[in-house]
């Protein structure tokens, strides 16, 4: 790589080709290049693919391959960067690579193990009897199809977030991003701000008494999450695994922490245009009532999927706090459900 400012981590590289829906596979064969997007699944250290065992594609075995997914983050147009000039255009990015030995498996097991993998991997909701070598039922497919498999002796990761401009200029993207509010973009904003040590912190996400904010949280605050809202009282018929799987799923998801500890978090489903509902917000004890909830939520109401959309809640106690930032009252007939008080338009 030319730009070692660019290279990401070994462990980013793994990720990215991990959870990428297919990958693009260029081989070399008889007649030149070849590049195939391939679905694959990654199993102790090794790339796996399927396919028919014929084909261009197969004439790449046995020879060296290079596996390539890419990951869109946004575009930036270059009027972020310069009023008329039109080459600030660029597109922030990250990707992974990983180089080695396309290698056949022939072995009946190996191949099943591979096909069952492969399933897990982009149908996780099942609905099938799993692949054995030795059932009737796929003996026969097994057999028939071709199973490969690629341990990189080199890979790497390319991460294209202006983590190398000035921290001046990077700050004021990240607000931009926000501002902008064009689908991914607090997403985007959250990378930008995670690419490299920011100090001060973008004002966005300086929160109280030293907290920071993440606009979009990710798979390392689930379990401090759901250690905040398993003893909520609206949580108390919900097991742990359900709220696991219910943080990453939300339209918006936000945490305040401090040192790496959670210290407040809330999420919200949302259309994007008309409706958008609160949940799980919660505050951890020993830091209520210095100004974290009331920061998390006047964020969340300004969430770019939120803040054009009407914003409802439900709470049984906190109706005073809501009240305090703006909401009012539904209706009589609910109490307790909240809108945000907007400007007549």
């Amino acid at each position: 790589m030319r730009r070692d400012d660019k290279r990401g981590s070994t462990e980013l590289a793994w990720q990215i080709l991990s959870r990428a829906d297919a990958v693009y596979v260029a081989m070399q064969g008889s007649e030149g290049p070849l590049l195939r997007p391939l679905h694959t699944v990654v199993v102790d250290g090794c790339l796996l693919f399927h396919g028919a065992p014929a084909g261009e594609k197969t004439e790449g075995v046995e020879r060296r391959a290079v596996v390539m997914a890419h990951e869109h983050v946004c575009s930036l147009p270059s009027t972020f960067s310069h009023a008329e000039k039109a080459c600030p255009a660029t597109t922030l990015y990250r990707s992974a690579s990983a180089h080695g030995v396309l290698e056949p498996l022939a072995e009946a097991p190996g191949k099943a193990a591979v096909l069952q993998a492969l399933m897990e991997r982009h149908q996780p909701q099942g609905g099938h009897r799993p692949i054995t070598h030795d059932d009737p039922l796929y003996r026969a497919s097994v057999g028939g199809i071709g199973v490969w498999s690629l341990r990189p002796d080199r890979i790497v990761s390319k991460v294209a977030l202006h983590q190398g401009k000035r921290p001046a200029h990077r700050r004021r993207l990240v607000q931009w991003l926000w501002d902008r509010g064009a689908p991914g973009d607090a997403e985007a904003a959250q990378l930008v701000a995670d690419a490299a040590p920011l100090d001060p912190l973008p004002a966005l996400m300086q929160g109280p008494h030293g907290a920071r904010l993440v606009v979009a949280a990710g798979p390392a605050h689930v379990d401090p999450v759901v250690a905040l809202l398993r003893d909520q009282y609206w949580n108390h018929d919900v097991d742990d695994a359900t709220l696991a799987a219910a943080q990453p799923a939300s339209t918006a998801w936000m945490v305040l922490e401090r040192d790496g500890e959670v210290l407040a978090t809330a999420r919200a489903l949302s259309d994007g245009e008309k409706t958008s509902y609160v949940v799980d917000v919660a505050v951890r004890d020993d830091v209520q009532g210095k100004g974290l909830g009331g920061f998390l939520m006047e964020r969340m109401v300004d969430h770019p999927r939120l803040r054009r959309t009407r914003v409802d809640l439900l709470t049984r106690t906190a109706g005073p706090f809501y009240e305090g930032l703006g909401f009012g009252h539904l209706s009589h007939s609910q109490p307790w459900r909240f809108r945000p008080a907007r400007p007549a338009s």
